[in-house]
C-alpha cells in the first residue's frame, strides 16, 4: 500500500483542462510545464532521484557516467539510501539494514547476477514503513541478502544492476527497490528528468489511455512490454535480419549486447582491457562495439557505442526462465539519451522521438 498526498489543485486543474479541450492535448516546456505538470495533472507525486557518478568508459573517448539512479529516504524512520533498479524483479535489501520487519519468511533460494552467479536469498521480509518524499509505503515486501559486493577493481565498469566502489558513502545503497516495487506503487519513471511518479489509487482504463494519446501526441513513441511482465521489462528489437528482446534495465550504466549475438552480425568488437562486476563481486570481460542502429518496437535508435560482454547465464532457459533468449540489456545510458518514460502498471514504454524527425 502507498500514501501519496495529491496535490488537489492540480487534479482539478487537469481535469478541466482536459475536458475544456476535447481533443487530445500536447505537451509543451514552456509556461504549461511539460513533463513534470502533466503527471502533476493526474495526480501523480513526484520523487527526485539522485545520480551518483560511475566510472565506465565504453571507448578510449568516453567520459564517465553519472548513471545509477538513487534516492534518500527513510525505513522505520531510518535515514536509508535507495537504489532504482528495474533489472531486479524484487527488491533487495541487506541484512543488517533490515531493522524490525513486520514479517519474516525463510527462505532457501537463490537469484543470479549479471555475470551469473548466484546471490543467496536468506530470507524474505514485510518492511518497516519506507518513507520517499510525500510518499509513504506500507508493508513492502524484500529478500535480504547478506550483503552487497563493493569492491569492484579500478578498471571494472558499472553494468548490469550492480554496485561499485567509486560510490561514495553516502551514496551506498543498503535497499534496492526493484521491479515489483514499482508495479505495486503504481509507479512511472521519468529517466530523463530523474524522477518517479507515484498515485495512491489507479487511474481509470479511460485516464490511462488519455495519458498515453497525449504522450503520443507530443512526439513520444509507445513499446509495450512483452508479457509476461511480472518481473522484468522486455522489449522487442530488431536489426537487419535479426529479431530478439532487449531488458529494460535502470541498474545498468550502459547498454550490453551479448557476446554470442553479436559475433554473427560483422560489428567489430573493440577490446577495453575492461571487466563488469555483478551484486556478488565477481567479473565478466568487457568490450564494445558501434551499433549502426536498433529498432525498439516502433522507436529507432540511432548509431550507439554499446558493451559487449557473455549473457550467457541470462541466455540458458534452465536457469534464466522467462528472460531467455536475450539479446542484450536497454542500460541507462540510452534510457537517459532517448527521454524514456516508463509505466510499469501499463507494462509499457515511451521513447521521445528526436526532434524534427517527421513522426
Amino acid at each position: 500500500m502507498n500514501r501519496c498526498r495529491p496535490l488537489r489543485r492540480w487534479i482539478f486543474a487537469g481535469i478541466l483542462g482536459l475536458m475544456a479541450l476535447g481533443t487530445t492535448p500536447v505537451l509543451g516546456e514552456g509556461r504549461s510545464g511539460g513533463v513534470p505538470a502533466f503527471f502533476r495533472s493526474y495526480g501523480f507525486e513526484p520523487v527526485p532521484l539522485g545520480l551518483t557518478a560511475g566510472n565506465a568508459h565504453l571507448n578510449e573517448t568516453s567520459h564517465g557516467l553519472e548513471t545509477r539512479l538513487i534516492v534518500h529516504g527513510r525505513l522505520g524512520g531510518r535515514s536509508v539510501v535507495m537504489f532504482v533498479d528495474t533489472g531486479s524483479s524484487s527488491s533487495m535489501i541487506e541484512s543488517r539494514h533490515v531493522g524490525n520487519p513486520v514479517e519474516r519468511v525463510h527462505v532457501d533460494q537463490t537469484n543470479l547476477d549479471v555475470t551469473g552467479r548466484p546471490i543467496a536469498i536468506l530470507e524474505r521480509v514485510k518492511l518497516e514503513p519506507i518513507q520517499l518524499g510525500r510518499c509513504q509505503f506500507i508493508g513492502q515486501p524484500a529478500e535480504v541478502v547478506a550483503r552487497f559486493a563493493m569492491e569492484a577493481h579500478e578498471d571494472e565498469a558499472p553494468v548490469g544492476s550492480m554496485i561499485q566502489r567509486r560510490t561514495s558513502d553516502s551514496d551506498r545503497p543498503q535497499l534496492v527497490l526493484g521491479w515489483e516495487f514499482l508495479v505495486r506503487n503504481l509507479a512511472w519513471l521519468d529517466c530523463g528528468r530523474r524522477t518517479l511518479h507515484f498515485i495512491a489509487s489507479p487511474l481509470s482504463t479511460d485516464r490511462a489511455e488519455q495519458m498515453a494519446a497525449t504522450l503520443k501526441a507530443s512526439g513520444f513513441d509507445e513499446v509495450a512490454f512483452i508479457p509476461p511482465h511480472r518481473g522484468w521489462g522486455l522489449v522487442p528489437v530488431s536489426w537487419g535480419d535479426g529479431n530478439s528482446r532487449l531488458l529494460v534495465d535502470t541498474g545498468a550504466s550502459f547498454t550490453l549486447l551479448d557476446e554470442s549475438q553479436v559475433a554473427g552480425l560483422g560489428l567489430k568488437v573493440h577490446s577495453l582491457r575492461s571487466r563488469i562486476s555483478g551484486f556478488k563481486g565477481s567479473t565478466a570481460d568487457l568490450s564494445f562495439t558501434s551499433v549502426p542502429g536498433l529498432q525498439v518496437g516502433s522507436h529507432r535508435i540511432d548509431k550507439t557505442d554499446v558493451g559487449v560482454t557473455s549473457l550467457k547465464a541470462f541466455n540458458q532457459p534452465q536457469t534464466a526462465g522467462p528472460l531467455a533468449p536475450l539479446l542484450g540489456i536497454l542500460g541507462m545510458d540510452l534510457l537517459v539519451r532517448e527521454g524514456v518514460l516508463i509505466d510499469f502498471v501499463g507494462g509499457r514504454i515511451f521513447f521521445q522521438r528526436t526532434r524534427g524527425d517527421g513522426k
